[in-house]
């Protein structure tokens, strides 16, 4: 198992709530010793710009801080769905989350759709070919500081 992970998403990057710090140090925490950890790079604005439209990204540049984080967890879900695709099981530990953002919006402190990125490269036909049909999985969801590292500890032992 490898985790995906690059310290600069841990940063503030906004004043949502899913930016405050504990969220990512608790997880690292846990895992630490226990998985490889591997960095991603930032997903090229070429690739942003296939899903997202030339406003959208503008609006998020707007902010440079927030478009770097941002570019770098939708590199990070890349880099963790190439990785399954290749047989090599993973985790995506990164944010800012990307569920609910669309084409020409942010919401729900997504920026950038990192689901998008990632789970458009996976399939049912890709894991029978590269994983022998074994399952994947993608976990994601605001828990608690506290149990968080440990919540994403069990998630990854059951995928072994």
């Amino acid at each position: 198992m490898k985790v995906v992970y690059h310290q600069r998403c841990a940063e503030v990057y906004s004043s949502d709530p899913a930016s405050v710090p504990g969220r990512l140090e608790a997880i690292v925490k846990e895992l630490t010793g226990k998985y490889e950890f591997i960095e991603p790079e930032a997903t090229l604005e070429e690739d942003l710009s296939r899903i997202h439209t030339r406003a959208h990204l503008d609006s998020i540049k707007a902010d440079l801080h927030l478009y770097e984080i941002a570019a770098l967890a939708a590199g990070g879900a890349i880099k963790a769905a190439s990785l399954a695709m290749s047989g090599e099981p993973s985790f995506g530990l990164i944010r800012p989350p990307g569920h609910h953002a669309g084409a020409g919006y942010s919401w729900g402190f997504c920026y950038f759709n990192n689901n998008y990125y990632s789970l458009g490269q996976l399939s049912k036909a890709a894991a029978e070919m590269h994983c022998n049909g074994k399952r994947f999985a993608v976990l994601e969801g605001g828990y608690n500081h506290d149990v968080l590292g440990k919540n994403v500890a069990s998630f990854l032992e059951g995928l072994k």
